[in-house]
């Protein structure tokens, strides 16, 4: 889950035994917040709500300003004296340009703000955006940098580790790559001892050097993103973000016929639902050509 400055982040863990069943430790005490680069920014005592056996979680405001990235939350609790600690990580993004725009999807849609207000057409616009998102495995921000952490945990510990995935795509450049044990700089790499696939997101090392074991033992800042937003991912975002308004219209029944028998009556639903339907109609129809357009240009991702 991502959240944006100023945003309220539902964080929540589970605590679980050895055998995988949830419990409840003795106490919670405390939550300590990280951000992206491993400071810390709170430690919360009050407001931890235990919803159910074993799951607790707090609400928390991002502050302004914060660092970018993927950012950890610490819950302390203590059962039989012992300390009981569980982490969990939460990423913290820029809110992002709109794929489209809100009067594309009046155009697309056929509907006015009367219809929907501006500012819900714009949640409307950025659900699709994160459905889009989540299916393409990449965002399609505007050029921008980050820095991530990453662990290096393989199942072997003799095993040499080389690799490591950015979480966003595709990347412009790598501005810092540097190698840490016990969140002190081992090895800071210069551009010609690694490799990148900027489409990807693979950073590999060369061959004689491997990223030391660890939790949080990488730190990449990288720039990453897109000049603009590719024609087909704004079409495709206009039509879903319209579809979804128009089946909200007809409370989700879009598919359902038009005119129905009750009793030996014909029964019409109104020509404002027909109306409506022959518009999703349309756009599914529409949705599937941009579909089938996007996935013969997968591989490389995207004219814009």
């Amino acid at each position: 889950m991502f959240y944006v400055e100023g945003g309220r982040a539902v964080i929540q863990v589970e605590f679980r035994d050895q055998n995988g069943d949830l419990y409840d430790p003795t106490s919670v005490d405390s939550v300590e917040i990280y951000d992206s680069s491993g400071t810390l920014i709170t430690t919360i005592s009050t407001g931890i709500i235990n919803s159910s056996t074993g799951i607790y979680y707090i609400v928390y405001t991002i502050p302004a300003s914060p660092d970018y990235g993927w950012w950890r939350a610490n819950f302390y609790g203590t059962t039989d004296s012992k300390d009981d600690i569980v982490e969990i990580q939460f990423e913290v993004v820029l809110w992002k340009k709109l794929y489209t725009s809100i009067d594309r999807v009046y155009s697309k849609g056929g509907i006015t703000s009367e219809v929907i207000p501006r500012d819900d057409v714009k949640e409307k616009i950025r659900e699709a955006m994160a459905d889009i998102d989540s299916e393409m495995q990449r965002r399609f921000d505007e050029v921008q940098t980050i820095t991530e952490w990453h662990n290096i945990t393989p199942a072997d510990d003799y095993v040499d580790q080389k690799t490591i995935f950015t979480d966003y795509r595709p990347i412009v450049a790598v501005s810092l790559l540097e190698d840490y044990e016990n969140g002190t700089v081992q090895k800071t790499y210069t551009s010609d001892e690694y490799f990148i696939d900027n489409d990807t997101g693979i950073v590999e090392l060369y061959s004689k050097y491997n990223f030391t074991h660890g939790n949080r033992a990488v730190k990449i800042t990288y720039t990453y993103g897109y000049a603009r937003v590719p024609k087909l991912i704004d079409r495709l975002c206009t039509i879903l973000t319209a579809k979804a308004i128009l089946i909200e219209q007809v409370g989700g029944t879009y598919e359902t016929p038009s005119m129905y028998s009750v009793a030996g009556l014909s029964v019409s639903i109104g020509q404002a639902y027909v109306n409506i339907r022959g518009a999703i109609d349309v756009l599914v129809k529409e949705e599937a050509e941009v579909r089938k357009a996007l996935g013969k240009l997968r591989t490389t991702i995207l004219a814009m």
